[in-house]
């Protein structure tokens, strides 16, 4: 019987707890709200919103390390630390493929407790930066803009699927 993905929420939250207290904890402190209208997850640094349809694509361990993923954006103060004139689009990605190098480590120990889907940005490059050199190496990596099409991304201003809704899409997605 396959579990439903509020199934899938709590029992990652529960075996975090167990198996990883140092982020279990934080994790049951957070409020995890389905919301169908995102792509992937987020979070405020109080909720966690995630879309059903993107849980219910992947298996259990794959949901701990995305709901572990939304923690570390947390414990890091992400949600309060990201300069507004910084790009939010680049920003997100590279504090994503921060964490997704740290969890990396934490999935190849614990095998039966998380794996990083194929869809999470990942980079070795950047194991060991800050997120604000992976961020000054995105930037200059990024293609020239051709003054139209991405207007206000200068100002901090670039629109995402889930900025609204808080920290980034949880997977780079």
């Amino acid at each position: 019987m396959k579990m439903t993905v509020e199934e899938l929420v709590q029992g990652s939250k529960t075996k975090a707890l167990f198996q990883l207290p140092f982020l279990g904890l934080p994790m049951s402190k957070l409020k995890f709200v389905r919301d169908d209208s995102i792509r992937t997850a987020c979070t405020d640094g109080k909720t966690v919103w995630y879309s059903g349809r993107f849980y219910g694509e992947h298996d259990k361990l794959e949901v701990t390390f995305i709901n572990l993923h939304e923690v570390f954006h947390v414990i890091l103060k992400h949600h309060l630390n990201t300069p507004s004139h910084f790009c939010f689009e680049t920003a997100n990605k590279a504090q994503d493929f921060v964490i997704n190098g740290m969890l990396k480590k934490l999935a190849d120990k614990h095998t039966k407790l998380l794996k990083m889907p194929e869809s999470a940005l990942y980079d070795e490059r950047f194991d060991g930066m800050s997120w604000y050199e992976v961020y000054a190496i995105l930037m200059k990596e990024k293609p020239k803009d051709d003054g139209f099409s991405n207007q206000g991304q200068a100002d901090g201003q670039a629109e995402s699927d889930d900025q609204a809704e808080g920290q980034g899409d949880g997977q780079g997605e």
